[in-house]
C-alpha cells in the first residue's frame, strides 16, 4: 500500500483489545440496510421502465433522465454531506438523510407527471448521498484494518441485494398492486430505519480513536483538497465508477428492455437473468476482499475482474446467444468480475486518515455516480436516435440500436484496466 497506510496513527482505528464485533455489526448494520433500500428505489427502475414510460408517454430518453437525475442528487450532496460527516454526528446526519427520502418516496408515489418524477427523483438522491459514506465511515471507526476489505465488500454486496429485489420481486409487484405502491412501501421501510436509527446509531467513542472534531472552515477546505490533489483517490474513483457500469446501465435501466428486445425474451426471465448479475456481485464482493486482504494485493484482483468484464461484455455486445442458460452464466459471471469495483473503494479508505474519510468517500462515490448519470441518458438517445417505433409507440427499439449503444462497456473496461495499470505504477504495493 501506498506510504499513507504505513503511516496512520494506531489510534484511528479500532484496537483489538476493544473490538466486539456483534456490536460493530448491529451499529453498521442500519446504514448498509439504508443503502440497500436506496439501491432497491434505483434499480427498480429497470422493472418500472415499460409501466411508467407506458403511463407518461414518453421516450427512452426522457425516462432515463427521471433516473438519472437521482444520481445527479447523488452527485451534488456527496461531498457536502461527507463534509458535514466530518463535522457532526452520525445519528444526525443518518437521520435527516433518511427524513428526506421518506418525504421524497411518498411524493414519488403521488407524481402526476413526468416533471414531477423528476423532481422528486432528484431529491431523493440527495438524501440517499449519505447512505454510502456515512456506513464506511463507521465501518471504520467500529472495525478493525483486517476486516475494512471484507466490510466494504458487505457494504457493496447489500446494494446488489437492493439490485435483486428491484427485478423480479418489484416486477410482481407492481402487476398486482401499482408502481405508486411501490413508493408508498419504500416511504414505509425508512421510517423503520430511521427508529432503528435513533436507537442505534453512534460514533465509537473510544478514546484510543481519534474522533472527528467540528472543524473550522479553513480545515474543512484543507481536508477537500487534500482529497481532491491525491491521484489516488482519482484512480480509486474511476476505476469504481467504469466497474460499477453493469449495475448502473444494466441492472438499473436497460438490462430488462435489452434482453426483451434482443433476445425475445420474456419480462420475467429478463428479470430473473439481471438478478443474476447482482448475486455475482454479492458472491464476488466479499470473496474479492478477503483473497485480497490474504495475498495483500488489491492490484492482482483489480486487473483479473477488468480482463473478465472487458471478454464478458465483448460475448454479450459482439456475439448472438440463443441460449438462455448461456445468457443467465455471461450475466453471473459479469457480477462475480464486475465485483472488483469494491476494491476501489478500498485504496481510496485505506490512503486517507479517519479525520478526512467522509469527504474522500463521498468525492469517491461522487466519482462513481457521474459514470451512471452521464451514460444512462446517452444510452437512451442512442436509442432513440434510429428506434423503429413512430413517435406514438416509445418502446420499440431494435436489436441492432442496443448492441451499438452497449459498446460502451468494452471501452470502459479497457480504460478500467489502464488505471490498475496506472495505480500499480505508482505503488507497486498496492
Amino acid at each position: 500500500m501506498s506510504s499513507n497506510v504505513n503511516q496512520l496513527n494506531i489510534a484511528e482505528v479500532p484496537c483489538s483489545d476493544a473490538f466486539n464485533f456483534k456490536r460493530s455489526m448491529l451499529i453498521c448494520s442500519v446504514p448498509i440496510l439504508f443503502f440497500l433500500i436506496e439501491s432497491l428505489r434505483v434499480n427498480s427502475f429497470s422493472s418500472l421502465a415499460l409501466t411508467i414510460m407506458h403511463h407518461f408517454n414518453i421516450n427512452a430518453y426522457l425516462y432515463a433522465k427521471i433516473s438519472s437525475a437521482y444520481l445527479w442528487g447523488n452527485i451534488l450532496f456527496l461531498v457536502p454531506f461527507g463534509i458535514l460527516l466530518d463535522r457532526f454526528s452520525s445519528k444526525s446526519i443518518i437521520c435527516t438523510a433518511v427524513l428526506i427520502c421518506i418525504s421524497s418516496n411518498v411524493a414519488l408515489g403521488l407524481s402526476r407527471n413526468y416533471q414531477q418524477m423528476l423532481v422528486f427523483s432528484f431529491i431523493a438522491g440527495v438524501g440517499a448521498s449519505a447512505g454510502f459514506i456515512l456506513a464506511a465511515k463507521l465501518i471504520k471507526e467500529w472495525f478493525p484494518p483486517r476486516y475494512l476489505a471484507f466490510m466494504v465488500g458487505i457494504l457493496v454486496s447489500s446494494a446488489m441485494v437492493g439490485g435483486i429485489l428491484a427485478q423480479t420481486p418489484v416486477l410482481y409487484f407492481i402487476q398486482y398492486y401499482s408502481w405508486r405502491m411501490l413508493f408508498f412501501v419504500l416511504a414505509s421501510l425508512e421510517i423503520l430505519i430511521l427508529i432503528m436509527s435513533l436507537i442505534l446509531i453512534k460514533d465509537n467513542k473510544n478514546p484510543k480513536i481519534k474522533q472527528p472534531t467540528k472543524q473550522s472552515i479553513f480545515q474543512t477546505i484543507k481536508n477537500f483538497w487534500g482529497t481532491i490533489k491525491c491521484p489516488v483517490n482519482w484512480i480509486g474513483g474511476l476505476f469504481a465508477s467504469l466497474m460499477n457500469l453493469p449495475v448502473t446501465l444494466i441492472g438499473a435501466l436497460w438490462g430488462q428492455p435489452y434482453l426483451q428486445t434482443v433476445d425475445n425474451l420474456s419480462a420475467a426471465t429478463s428479470s430473473c437473468i439481471v438478478s443474476l448479475m447482482f448475486i455475482g456481485v454479492i458472491i464476488g464482493s466479499p470473496l474479492v476482499g478477503s483473497f485480497s486482504d490474504k495475498f495483500q494485493s488489491r492490484k492482482l484482483f483489480m486487473i483479473l475482474g477488468a480482463v473478465a468484464s472487458l471478454i464478458l461484455s465483448l460475448s454479450i455486445v459482439y456475439i448472438t446467444i440463443n441460449s438462455t442458460i448461456i445468457l443467465a452464466i455471461i450475466f453471473l459471471l459479469l457480477g462475480l468480475a464486475s465485483s472488483v469495483q469494491s476494491l476501489g473503494y478500498t485504496v481510496v479508505s485505506e490512503n486517507n486518515p479517519l479525520h478526512r474519510i467522509g469527504v474522500a468517500m463521498s468525492f469517491t462515490g461522487m466519482i462513481v455516480m457521474c459514470g451512471g448519470a452521464l451514460l444512462q441518458p446517452y444510452i437512451g438517445m442512442l436509442l432513440d436516435q434510429n428506434r423503429l417505433g413512430a413517435a406514438e409507440n416509445v418502446l420499440q427499439y431494435g436489436a441492432v440500436d442496443f448492441q451499438h449503444a452497449f459498446t460502451v462497456f468494452p471501452i470502459s473496461f479497457t480504460i478500467a484496466l489502464f488505471l490498475v495499470l496506472a495505480l500499480w505504477a505508482r505503488d507497486k504495493r498496492v
